[in-house]
């Protein structure tokens, strides 16, 4: 008993090892801008989780399940990542953003995260507990079911 209580606080205390940092997003011209629709649809797999995402070392949102964020960043080549406010590694995923272009990204748990912390909680650690792909952007009806996270900007 005393070995499983062990555990239990060890997870417990690793648990908390990756807080956001939310950093403001530079503000770009108007002329120079495009846009990023990130999302995170409803799923039991670590839903009582937040899903970082961001770009580089910098934390620019952190989604709950069902929500949206809307960001304005510069056309390019970016690398961004999503991640887990646990002790997890980044999930990256590359894409080129055109000039003023809208992308749409929709974050989603792992697939094989469940069968991880119930068996194995330090492999869990090890992976991605959320994963990224380019989407075809949702609908302002489905869109209306999210809930909106607001992103900041540098003055």
């Amino acid at each position: 008993m005393r070995k499983i209580c062990a555990a239990v606080g060890f997870i417990l205390v690793l648990s908390g090892c990756a807080p956001a940092k939310l950093v403001p997003l530079s503000r770009l011209q108007e002329t120079n801008q495009s846009t990023l629709l990130v999302y995170r649809e409803s799923a039991f797999n670590s839903g009582g989780i937040d899903a970082v995402f961001g770009s580089g070392q910098q934390d620019w949102v952190a989604l709950g399940t069902k929500s949206y964020a809307v960001l304005q960043i510069a056309p390019d080549s970016h690398e961004f990542f999503v991640r887990s406010t646990q002790a997890d590694q980044p999930f990256l995923f590359k894409a080129t953003v055109a000039q003023a272009e809208t992308k749409c990204l929709r974050v989603f748990p792992n697939p094989g995260n469940f069968a991880k912390a119930l068996l194995l909680p330090i492999s869990y650690m090890a992976g991605n507990t959320f994963m990224l792909e380019e989407a075809v952007c949702p609908s302002a009806a489905i869109l209306a079911e999210f809930g909106k996270k607001t992103v900041t900007y540098a003055k």
